[in-house]
């Protein structure tokens, strides 16, 4: 009976830990016609031509050393890549073998080029979830707490998501200074990209 309780009593825990830490990136986030969580940042007064910044990012790409990112797509006016952020969660279960799984978020990211401007918007796309880098399951991250409310997983995905949600806009600063050469200035995102 004691046993029940503690465990009762740090899910309660555990539930209002993850509550708070949401609570403190509200609004901080939308989402994209998926449902998928986006992050994007509009860069204006680059100094760089629509062609010199995609060639830099397109550099960035070709010579950085991070092999969690892969160019996808190539186009006039934008390039289409994708990354992985990893270990961003650890679970470990309560069991005889104490078991620890780790959680991935795979994440897409377009750059659109104009003259003078760069818009990058970042989507988390979905989750992997391993144990001893061996056996993945792969959780969409638009079918997960809490872009889905009525997902069992409340503290696993609602932790995964907050700890996504940093290193998403961490990326995003990270790419602003890799990708532009120039002092940059950063504006609010218009519907008149």
């Amino acid at each position: 009976m004691l046993a029940m309780l503690v465990t009762v009593s740090l899910s309660f825990g555990q539930a209002g830990k993850t509550r708070k830490m949401l609570a403190e990136i509200e609004g901080e986030w939308k989402t994209d016609k998926n449902n998928s969580p986006l992050y994007e940042v509009v860069i204006e007064d680059t100094g760089l031509s629509a062609k010199e910044m995609k060639e830099s990012v397109l550099s960035y790409l070709k010579n950085t050393e991070n092999i969690t990112m892969s160019l996808r797509e190539v186009n006039e006016n934008d390039v289409f890549f994708t990354g992985k952020m990893n270990n961003i969660h650890s679970v470990t279960e309560k069991s005889l073998f104490a078991d620890t799984f780790y959680i991935d978020t795979y994440y897409n990211v377009v750059c659109y080029f104009k003259d003078d401007r760069l818009k990058i918007k970042l989507t988390t796309d979905y989750y992997h979830y391993s144990k001893w880098s061996v056996t993945k399951i792969k959780f969409l991250t638009n079918d997960q707490f809490p872009i889905n409310p009525n997902q069992d997983r409340k503290n696993i995905f609602g932790k995964t998501f907050y700890k996504s949600h940093k290193e998403a806009n961490n990326l995003l600063k990270y790419f602003q200074k890799e990708f532009l050469t120039s002092e940059v200035v950063k504006k609010e995102v218009t519907e008149d990209w």
